[in-house]
Formats: structure tokens, C-alpha cells, sequence
């Protein structure tokens, strides 16, 4: 059943025009409405369709009881598009609501002032320590959360945004909901987004809360020979003051968690093998999909989206929006959304999407949203001569993933790396 602000809503739509120009309207929004859910057609949400073409359907109903003075076209026109843009959800778009707080930045101490030039990295040969961000990824962070143009230092930052942002209103996501692509930025190494082990959250966890520490504290110059000390001093409290300033409402919140996951993962390549079951070889097949029309499940066999990992998964799916995958032309990609609650996240659906990651204003949608009945995990890691596969772990959907974002679970970058000195 339809809540009572939306038929309200829609009440207050009808009761500002007059009969006639009511029902013409009327028209124009359900229309609208087709024409809104037509570019979604593919996504696999057909509930969700039916749900708003019920809502504009409702409106020619309320021509019934709801009567009132016409108002200002304008009026008429800002409701309707207030309409037009209700979320696929039932909430409100994620843009109305801030943004839910993980840990206050008054929680985080102390300030990190080393650069990456003062540390040199532990060895990494087992455990999480091996897939630890390289110090660098805190710049990474930075130039995705500051949105920078810095073209010769984070090329794809901007572009970055661009498509999670554009890929984030397409599916009108929660404000509790995180969306993970990964980035292509060559600047910033990222091992591929896997659950089942805790190593990406962790990564991302800890990265984070070293980006709002490398914010606390300013790391001046050195004292200029012609700058007494009193003035050196004066300038450093200037600059923290300003530094202060710049950042007192930068928290720990679900936004910058979206953004350390996807700074700290690579992007998911999908590009199925040309195989079909009539003609598969035996043995494994890498990035083999196929659809059993007599379960109706859309299998993907070995995908490696990298080097550094194989993910196997079946979903459910409709014959046509299997085809729609497997023979969509262009480069196709695979995403995670997750729902976040009492600081843990669970994973609620698989995005498969397009995205250009070199013109800005091309288009980045989603080709389908699947919700995974198996989905499993499995990391390689390098050990000095090849990608060895380590433990597998199967995932459920829908369940929370057994970390706490926490600081409780953040490792210090103290313990990851030490001064080149010691």
C-alpha cells in the first residue's frame, strides 16, 4: 500500500488545477513516468516499475476528491518534477539526508604528520599486512574526496566521481546504501574488492581514518633563513588555524567510507569468454557466463576481474535480461552495493554496469541490478614467483559481513610501517 505522503502528494498536485487542465496533466505525469521507467527497463527492478505506474495511476483517481483553485504553472511544474524524481526506493535520494556518521572526528587522535617519503613498508608476507594500502593511497583518498582536478597527479579523479555520482542517481540509492566500482587510476595501487576475508573493509576502514588524521595537524616548511622564530611560530599557528577551520566539519561518515572503498579497490573488468555451453571445453573456463533458461539462473564461472581474484556467482534473471548481459556490447563492469547498519555492512545487490573512463559527459548506467542465490570469494595472492589462490569463502546476501567500521579494528599506520631511520 502506497504511503500517506505519496498520495497526499499527489493530492496536492491534482487540487491546484482545474478539471481539465488536471486530467491533461495527469497524462503528461504518468506519461513521464513510462518514459522515466522505459531507460530502466533492462535494470531488473519490474516491482519497482509497477510500484510508481500505480502511483501515477492513482493521481487520475484523486481527480475524484481533491479539488482546489488552479495555482501558478510554475508551482505545477516544480511538484510534478518533485514527482518525476522520487527515488527507485522508498525513501528519499540520498542527496536530501546527511550522511550517516561512522566515528566523530574529535574520536580520532593523533594527528598524522609523517609523509610517505619518511616511511618505508614492513614486509607484507602473510595475514592483512599483505594487502595493506601503500602509503600513497592516503594522496589517492584526498584527491577523490576533494573532488581534485589535478590532471597530471589523479588524472581519473574527476572522472571517478562522475561516475559514481552518475551510477549512484540512475539507481536512486538509500542514504544508508554504498555503492564500490573501484578506479582505474594508475597512481594509486588497489587489490581487487573481495568479500569473505575482511582485507578490502579493513583497507578501507583504516584508510580512511588515516585520511581525517593527515588533516588535523599541518606540516609546515622549514623555517626560512631570512624568518625569525617568533615569525615562524606565528605563521605555523596561522596555518593551523586555517587548517582547523578548513576541516571542522570533516567526520568519519558513510560518504568518505564509500570513498576509501573505492580508493582503495581496483575497478571489476567483465568480459565474458565467447564460449556457450553447447561449445564449452572441458575443464574450467575463465569468466564464463551462461544462463540455464530451465532454472532461470544466470551462471558466472571463474570470473577474474584481475589477477588477484576469482569470483563465482548464479543469480536469477529473466532470458532477456541474461542476453542483455552477456551480449551487451562496450566495456562492461561489475559493482557492489551494500546496505550499512549498526556499523556493518551487508551486500544487497550486484550492479552490471558501462562506465568511459575518459570522457566525462559519456554515458554511465547500469545494464542490471542482480541479487546473487550463490557468490563465492577467492584472493590470489603473489608469492615472489606466481598468483597463488588462497582460502575460498562463500558470501550470503542480505546478511551482515562480520566487521565492525569501529576503532576498535583500525590498525594504526604506525604498525604497518616504520621511519626509514630505525
Amino acid at each position: 500500500m502506497h504511503s500517506l505522503f505519496e498520495l497526499s502528494l499527489l493530492c496536492s498536485v491534482i487540487a491546484s488545477l482545474e478539471p481539465v487542465t488536471a486530467k491533461q496533466n495527469v497524462f503528461e505525469i504518468t506519461v513521464n513516468f513510462i518514459i522515466h521507467f522505459k531507460n530502466l527497463k533492462n535494470i531488473g527492478w519490474g516491482n519497482n516499475r509497477m510500484k510508481y505506474i500505480s502511483i501515477a495511476l492513482l493521481a487520475s483517481l484523486a481527480l475524484i476528491g481533491c479539488s482546489k483553485p488552479q495555482q501558478d504553472d510554475v508551482e505545477n511544474k516544480e511538484l510534478s518534477q518533485k514527482i518525476e524524481k522520487m527515488s527507485l526506493n522508498d525513501a528519499a535520494p540520498a542527496q536530501a539526508v546527511s550522511s550517516p556518521l561512522i566515528i566523530a572526528r574529535n574520536q580520532i587522535t593523533p594527528p598524522l604528520t609523517k609523509t610517505g617519503e619518511s616511511f618505508q613498508e614492513l614486509i607484507k608476507d602473510e595475514g592483512y599486512f599483505s594487502f595493506y594500502p601503500p602509503y600513497k593511497t592516503i594522496s589517492g583518498l584526498q584527491m577523490f574526496a576533494e573532488n581534485s582536478d589535478v590532471a597530471d597527479y589523479c588524472a581519473n579523479c574527476v572522472n571517478f566521481r562522475t561516475v559514481l555520482n552518475d551510477l549512484r542517481n540512475v539507481l536512486a540509492l538509500k542514504n544508508n546504501q554504498v555503492l564500490v566500482i573501484g578506479h582505474t587510476g594508475q597512481q594509486f595501487p588497489a587489490f581487487t574488492f573481495a568479500l569473505g576475508d575482511d582485507y578490502s573493509l579493513r583497507a578501507a576502514h583504516d584508510t580512511a581514518i588515516n585520511y581525517i588524521r593527515s588533516t588535523m595537524q599541518v606540516v609546515p616548511s622549514q623555517k626560512d633563513q631570512f624568518e625569525s622564530t617568533e615569525q615562524y611560530q606565528q605563521r605555523i599557528q596561522t596555518l593551523q588555524k586555517e587548517l582547523d577551520t578548513k576541516n571542522a566539519h570533516l567526520n568519519y561518515d558513510l560518504k568518505l567510507l564509500e570513498l576509501s572503498l573505492n580508493a582503495t579497490s581496483s575497478q571489476s573488468l567483465f568480459m565474458p569468454s565467447d564460449y556457450t555451453p553447447n561449445d564449452r571445453p572441458n575443464g574450467p573456463i575463465d569468466n564464463f557466463v551462461y544462463y540455464d533458461a530451465d532454472s532461470k539462473q544466470l551462471h558466472f564461472e571463474n570470473m577474474n576481474f584481475a589477477s588477484d581474484l576469482i569470483v563465482n556467482f548464479t543469480a536469477p534473471s529473466t532470458p532477456e535480461l541474461a542476453q542483455n548481459i552477456i551480449t551487451a556490447g562496450g566495456q562492461k563492469y561489475v559493482g557492489y552495493i551494500f546496505n550499512f547498519n549498526n556499523h556493518k555492512l551487508e551486500l544487497d545487490s550486484l550492479v552490471i554496469y558501462k562506465a568511459n573512463n575518459t570522457q566525462a559527459d559519456s554515458a554511465n548506467e547500469p545494464i542490471a541490478i542482480l541479487e546473487p542465490s550463490t557468490m563465492s570469494f577467492q584472493r590470489k595472492h603473489f608469492n615472489g614467483i606466481e598468483n597463488v589462490p588462497l582460502k575460498k569463502f562463500d558470501v550470503s546476501l542480505k546478511k551482515p559481513i562480520p566487521f565492525d567500521f569501529s576503532l576498535e579494528n583500525y590498525t594504526p599506520i604506525e604498525k604497518v610501517f616504520k621511519k626509514i631511520d630505525e
